[in-house]
């Protein structure tokens, strides 16, 4: 991405359609989100209309993986890529289209130890992990969403509502949710 790319985010349709941004098997390969985080930099998402226009609507795309029959979460060179992305920009979430699979796999990706059982005649592989590796990586999501949130000019029970969604939708249990971190009113 680029500055005039930028300038087309900037410039989104209010409809709600979701916002794709993609990676290159390139960029994947050499390890270089340059493009992503001078576009997505801290500094460009202090704007609160931006924010509120992508909050929920990015669809995050992987050149040359999307067809692999492994799963981008199986893929060594992108659990590589995603693992430091995710240490230079940990806000997915906040902006994720959770209607699509693709966030959630990204998440497993970037966790320590996955354990893959394929069964014969079935076509894909299931992918199994320790829900305590999840909470883990998801802890600087939780600050982001609240941050980006508050960026955006959402509210603190709108923050809590993105981060209760987020955790169920990772396949984390309803009811472990830790509500007491998540206030919906300043004191």
């Amino acid at each position: 991405m680029n500055s005039s790319q930028l300038n087309l985010l900037l410039q989104l349709p209010t409809d709600g359609q979701p916002v794709e941004v993609c990676f290159s098997r390139t960029v994947i390969l050499h390890n270089d989100p340059a493009s992503f985080m001078e576009v997505f930099s801290w500094e460009r998402l202090h704007n609160p209309d931006l924010l509120r226009q992508l909050h929920g609507r990015v669809r995050f795309r992987f050149e040359g993986y999307m067809q692999d029959p492994r799963g981008i979460e199986q893929i060594p060179e992108l659990r590589t890529f995603l693992r430091d992305w995710h240490r230079a920009w940990p806000a997915w979430f906040f902006f994720a289209d959770l209607s699509e699979e693709i966030p959630r796999r990204m998440a497993l990706a970037c966790l320590p130890k996955l354990q893959v059982v394929a069964r014969a005649g079935e076509p894909t592989a299931q992918v199994s992990f320790r829900s305590r590796d999840l909470i883990e990586f998801m802890g600087p999501e939780w600050l982001f969403i609240q941050t980006m949130s508050l960026r955006a000019g959402l509210s603190l029970a709108q923050a809590a509502d993105r981060a209760r969604a987020v955790w169920t939708y990772v396949g984390l249990p309803p009811d472990a949710f830790p509500a007491h971190r998540w206030p919906t009113k300043l004191p």
